[in-house]
């Protein structure tokens, strides 16, 4: 698969033709992106992420689908 590199001007026009009722959504994105932190992993971050991948494993955590139907059971 080849990805297509796009000019500002592309990107430009592309919001430019969208309809408005899309703009808030774009903006939203692009706000989001440029949000994002560039920063490496530390050691300690990844320590993090692989103690949740273990609790994860272990069932420690509920899909969105299981922490749902469990919250429509309540009384």
């Amino acid at each position: 698969m080849t990805t297509k590199t796009f000019e500002r001007e592309d990107l430009f026009q592309a919001i430019h033709n969208l309809p408005d009722d899309k703009l808030n959504a774009v903006f939203r994105f692009i706000q989001i992106i440029q949000d994002e932190d560039d920063e490496p992993l530390t050691e300690e971050d990844l320590q993090d992420l692989d103690r949740a991948d273990e609790e994860i494993a272990a069932g420690h955590f509920y899909t969105l689908d299981e922490f749902n139907r469990r919250l429509a059971d309540l009384p």
